[in-house]
């Protein structure tokens, strides 16, 4: 997470923002206390109070955990949906190679060992993509698109 707020991060404030307009729900923002450290700038980045994410899933009284960065906690009690902006990591020549190496090693656990209950990407190219390399996600998969800034 940098200063200033770019792609996934101005995803999660906006989302944020949106959910906590309404009022059959209530969101608390969480994050992983390996993020203790950058815990101020989590806060400057969201629009509602945030806390670390401590207890076993599933014994904190959430309904469903949301990992709006394809991470998210190994299987509990509640369902997990992710969100999963692009597979860059997957394409030849985009980015370098010990960084695709992490990347794909990250998404591979989250898919496989973490299992989300649903996954979430933000179009049908990704989707598509995603599927080439994770064919079993197919049927657990949705495209949700992100919305756009009005005062933009």
């Amino acid at each position: 997470m940098r200063r200033k707020r770019t792609g996934v991060a101005v995803y999660v404030r906006e989302l944020l923002s949106a959910l906590a307009k309404r009022d059959d729900l209530e969101v608390r923002p969480v994050w992983r206390p390996s993020r203790w450290k950058g815990r101020r700038m989590i806060a400057d980045h969201l629009s509602i109070p945030s806390s670390p994410f401590l207890p076993i899933i599933g014994r904190w009284g959430g309904d469903v955990y949301h990992g709006p960065d394809f991470r998210i906690p190994s299987p509990g009690r509640i369902p997990r949906v992710v969100t999963i902006h692009d597979l860059v990591v997957f394409e030849e020549g985009l980015v370098d190679d010990r960084f695709a190496r992490e990347g794909q090693a990250k998404m591979t656990r989250t898919i496989r060992r973490d299992r989300p209950d649903r996954i979430v990407v933000v179009s049908e190219f990704t989707r598509n993509r995603l599927i080439e390399e994770y064919p079993e996600v197919a049927e657990s998969t949705d495209v949700a698109y992100p919305g756009i800034d009005q005062e933009l």
